[in-house]
């Protein structure tokens, strides 16, 4: 009986400790796996730009008392209040790498992120990934890889909130 418990116990812990993993944010998550990595990977590599909620709420402030037309959106403005953070990851220095990188993770977490727009052949648009709690969208990743004579950069920015396929919507046309 004592065994029986302790097993339980044991599997009770490590399937908590993957039920955590998976309630960190995508970034945060690709981030962890590359210094884990063995490869060698240089933090000057690539940039990770977090937006804690506080920000994030003088952040929205500031975008709902501009002029511009886009925040003018309805759609938008009915969003912004849902954001509860934001992380863009940014790789310019091979951003190949780091685009493989991603789908690996993608790829290992199939099951939490599911493909909303997802045309990896298409370096001009970005994909989207949703990650849900029941019927909410509780995270959006979109991915863009930029490989041109311009400029060479892989972009992954990463939502969390109470978030809506409108949003989605007007993030794709942005």
């Amino acid at each position: 009986m004592r065994h029986l418990l302790l097993l339980f116990l044991a599997f009770f812990l490590s399937s908590a400790g993957l039920w955590a993993d998976d309630r960190q944010d995508f970034v945060a998550q690709l981030v962890v796996q590359l210094q884990d990595s063995t490869e060698e990977v240089q933090d000057k590599d690539y940039q990770c730009i977090t937006v804690s909620p506080g920000m994030m709420e003088k952040m929205l402030e500031m975008m709902q008392s501009s002029n511009e037309e886009y925040f003018k959106n309805e759609k938008i403005q009915k969003s912004l209040p849902n954001i509860k953070s934001l992380r863009i990851f940014i790789a310019t220095q091979h951003p190949e790498k780091y685009k493989q990188e991603v789908e690996r993770l993608l790829d290992k977490k199939k099951r939490v992120y599911q493909p909303y727009k997802n045309d990896l052949n298409d370096k001009n648009e970005p994909c989207v990934w949703l990650r849900r709690n029941k019927n909410k969208i509780i995270e959006i990743i979109a991915m863009q890889h930029q490989d041109n004579n311009e400029e060479n950069s892989l972009k992954v920015v990463d939502f969390t909130g109470n978030l809506t396929h409108e949003f989605v919507s007007e993030l794709l046309k942005m």
